[in-house]
């Protein structure tokens, strides 16, 4: 947080401690409720936050990840490189979907939402995704 670089943080866990710069208190003031989200701290912005939040059934964001401070950002499509890590990586053959228990449990919505993608990826031949 001191040095002179830009500090991204990608927070894709459900449960446990929050652990980004950002208080979890703030982001939920300035972003409301999330499941999870991205935290930007420029280190020439110090203090300054740029929180991305998201829920489980939201796409993942595209993300600008800053260079130096005269030069433009990166546009970061998240999804897109959570889909080629997907189907690149060992994921496909070791999630059990529909078998495995969830840690920490969905909430009514965000099961009845789970349960129809699996629905769908099992008409399709395929693991869900979201």
């Amino acid at each position: 947080m001191n040095g002179r670089v830009h500090l991204v943080e990608i927070d894709l866990l459900r449960g446990g401690a929050h652990t980004t710069a950002v208080p979890r208190a703030l982001a939920i003031k300035v972003a409301g409720p999330f499941d999870y989200h991205i935290c930007v701290h420029r280190f020439d912005r110090r203090g300054k936050f740029l929180v991305c939040a998201f829920r489980l059934q939201d796409r993942l964001p595209e993300v600008e990840v800053p260079l130096l401070p005269d030069d433009g950002a990166v546009r970061l499509d998240l999804q897109e490189v959570f889909d080629r890590s997907y189907e690149g990586g060992p994921y496909r053959r070791r999630m059990r979907y529909g078998q495995d228990d969830i840690v920490p449990s969905l909430g009514p919505p965000e099961a009845e939402w789970a349960k129809e993608l699996l629905a769908q990826a099992g008409e399709a031949g395929e693991p869900a995704r979201g």
